[in-house]
């Protein structure tokens, strides 16, 4: 089976794709924009990597996964940015190495589940996700290594929507911003923890 790409028909407004629609930019300053991949997963345990290529002052490059109903355009609240809807979970390099997610129960726009994992990473670094579908649980690694341990299924970041579909997904900010995928088909920066295959 073919590794999947971004999809050129999911992404919203100025973000563009290069290098075989692994590599995703965008074109318009301070507007929230997302993409989707091609294919997304409902079941099993999986792996990909997403690296930082460059970012704007902001540090507002996200990471990580959405379903089918998260809105790529909306340039704000309560879209457009991973994890600023029930539909998405996304990770941050701000302050640290941050996961918003909207929580059940709270007001969307306002109020938000954050995990702060306290370590971030770099340009040109390389952040690997770990995904068990069937016990709804991601994780997540920088250069330093796991957050959690997948292998084990244990210290998940946050746990997913159980019999959801999830798409890996970047958001960007800035014309400044920008990123790469790896979702297998080539060598991974990291080992692909044990149960878990690239993300086809």
């Amino acid at each position: 089976m073919l590794a999947t790409t971004f999809n050129p028909a999911d992404k919203g407004d100025g973000i563009t794709l290069s290098s075989g629609d692994l590599s995703v930019g965008h074109t318009i300053d301070n507007q929230n924009r997302s993409v989707r991949t091609l294919g997304s997963r409902g079941s099993g345990k999986h792996y990909f990597e997403l690296r930082l290529d460059s970012q704007g002052s902001t540090d507002a490059v996200g990471f990580g996964v959405a379903d089918s109903a998260y809105d790529v355009d909306f340039p704000s609240m309560p879209g457009g940015w991973l994890g600023g809807s029930v539909d998405s979970i996304g990770i941050y390099n701000g302050t640290g190495w941050a996961i918003w997610t909207f929580g059940p129960g709270n007001v969307e726009g306002v109020d938000y589940l954050i995990n702060d994992t306290g370590v971030g990473w770099s340009v040109g670094d390389w952040v690997g996700f770990a995904i068990d579908l069937d016990a709804s649980k991601i994780w997540h690694r920088n250069v330093s290594g796991w957050y959690g341990n997948p292998a084990a299924g244990t210290g998940a970041v946050f746990n997913l929507t159980p019999s959801t579909n999830y798409f890996p997904a970047v958001s960007l900010l800035n014309i400044a911003d920008s990123a790469t995928a790896n979702f297998g088909a080539s060598a991974f920066a990291y080992a692909v923890p044990s149960g878990f295959s690239a993300f086809r």
